[in-house]
């Protein structure tokens, strides 16, 4: 749940917790399992933006992951990479091995699906090794 507290200067601002801001992620998940993508998204982004605020990584880099699988559905391809490689960055940074491998296997079917399949088998080799 969201509390209230005080800033250095005495005005009241939210806190949120992870279990808000998961269950925020949640709404996006289902939406994106009912093939309601532009709900999703703003689900998404919603969960990043709180994560981003309370400095959760992993968080951030699995409403990140979430809107990459968006992306790609809608043959969103530069902008499903660009999520995918933001998550992978966080992951990396919050030493996520489990995180980093279902990121790298994400890019690998991207790149399977546009038709690269040298770059695809690159990302999955990565996956592999981490597990």
């Amino acid at each position: 749940m969201a509390g209230i507290h005080a800033d250095e200067r005495g005005i009241p601002t939210p806190i949120v917790n992870c279990r808000f801001v998961s269950k925020i992620n949640n709404l996006g998940e289902i939406h994106y399992g009912l093939g309601d993508y532009k709900n999703s998204l703003t689900y998404f982004k919603q969960a990043l933006q709180l994560w981003r605020d309370i400095g959760d990584q992993a968080g951030q880099a699995l409403a990140l992951l979430n809107s990459g699988y968006v992306h790609s559905d809608l043959a969103e391809v530069k902008e499903s990479f660009s999520s995918y490689h933001q998550a992978l960055s966080l992951w990396e940074a919050a030493l996520d091995k489990r995180g980093e491998a279902i990121t790298l296997t994400a890019i690998g079917r991207l790149y399977s699906r546009i038709g690269e399949t040298q770059e695809a088998f690159d990302f999955f080799q990565r996956a592999q090794r981490l597990i």
